[in-house]
């Protein structure tokens, strides 16, 4: 296993990336192999959040726990809503330049997989492209209800968004269906 390369990755098993200067991630090469260890002994290993620290989810540092998904209650996380503003701000200036005026409407695919993933931003960028946000429980970072921004703050008509939704995500996500 020492020598064991991951071709897609940016390390070797077992070892931190060079010059890597991120503690967590430092840590991460460390534990992933004792947890691999612990796992072939049969003994127990300590959960851990799933998700992708470069979509802002230092949570999931260090790496090698046992993963589960978060909360879907929380998605879209603000982390994920800044990002996915970020894309319909994109969307919207692209389209903008091409056509010489605002969508009227779009269709955004809701993945089951990519929505773990990054916590939610395709339905933070459909969120945004309609003109409004998620408002959050502080306590626990759940989403409890949709603010409609106004139309002066917006600055553009709003997008009409069709969501399209795959079966692994109506099965996982039904509060965000329920919200969307």
């Amino acid at each position: 296993l020492k020598d064991f390369a991951i071709k897609d990755g940016l390390h070797i098993y077992g070892r931190s990336p060079e010059g890597e200067t991120d503690p967590l991630r430092r840590q991460s090469a460390e534990a992933e192999k004792a947890a691999l260890i612990a796992a072939l002994d049969g003994r127990h290993i300590a959960a851990g959040p799933a998700g992708a620290p470069a979509r802002g989810r230092r949570d999931v540092l260090p790496t090698g726990r046992n993963l589960f998904t978060s909360d879907p209650r929380t998605m879209p996380t603000p982390t994920s809503f800044d990002l996915g503003r970020a894309a319909s701000d994109e969307v919207l200036r692209s389209y903008m330049q091409s056509h010489g005026d605002w969508p009227r409407s779009l269709v955004i695919d809701l993945w089951g997989s990519a929505s773990l993933r990054t916590g939610g931003e395709e339905i933070a960028q459909g969120l945004a492209l309609m003109g409004c946000r998620p408002q959050w429980e502080s306590a626990t970072g759940r989403v409890t209800g949709i603010e409609v921004l106004p139309p002066a703050t917006l600055g553009r008509p709003r997008v009409d968004v069709t969501w399209r939704i795959s079966g692994l995500f109506r099965d996982m996500f039904p509060t965000q269906i329920a919200l969307i």
